[in-house]
């Protein structure tokens, strides 16, 4: 077994692969669980949470009170599951403190329905260390 590599780059990866997981979770159970792995910037397209794109537009950049994903979180019933296809998932890093993960897989609305989808998540690493969802695409496939 070759051995293990430990260095920014592979905790980066694994990082991605923990916070997407997490993410998909709250978003199963409770939305407002689900606010603590978002930034309040992030821009989204994901026709589960709303028709539109959210996000801050240009010109209200430095409108710190403009979080229009988190808003939308409110307005929407958890999913009822969510599955990650592991053999297509693929993260790059965008550099030290920023990861890009891409995937396919399913979401389980409230209905009982499943819906394929393909999934691609940019996650930013805060001062803190906490990662925050930055951008999302959910595509319906």
């Amino acid at each position: 077994m070759p051995p293990k590599v430990n260095n920014i780059a592979s905790r980066n990866v694994k990082s991605a692969k923990e916070m997407e997981t997490l993410l998909m979770r709250a978003l199963c159970d409770s939305m407002d669980d689900a606010k603590e792995y978002i930034a309040p910037d992030c821009a989204m397209i994901n026709p589960f949470i709303s028709s539109e794109v959210l996000g801050r537009k240009p010109e209200e950049a430095q409108d710190r009170k403009q979080q229009p994903v988190l808003e939308a979180l409110d307005r929407v019933k958890p999913l009822r599951g969510y599955q990650m296809d592991r053999d297509t998932v693929r993260v790059v890093e965008v550099d030290m403190m920023a990861v890009s993960i891409l995937y396919k897989g399913s979401f389980t609305t409230d209905d009982g329905r499943q819906h394929p989808v393909s999934v691609h998540s940019t996650w930013r690493q805060n001062a803190g260390a906490d990662w925050l969802l930055c951008s999302q695409l959910v595509a319906p496939e």
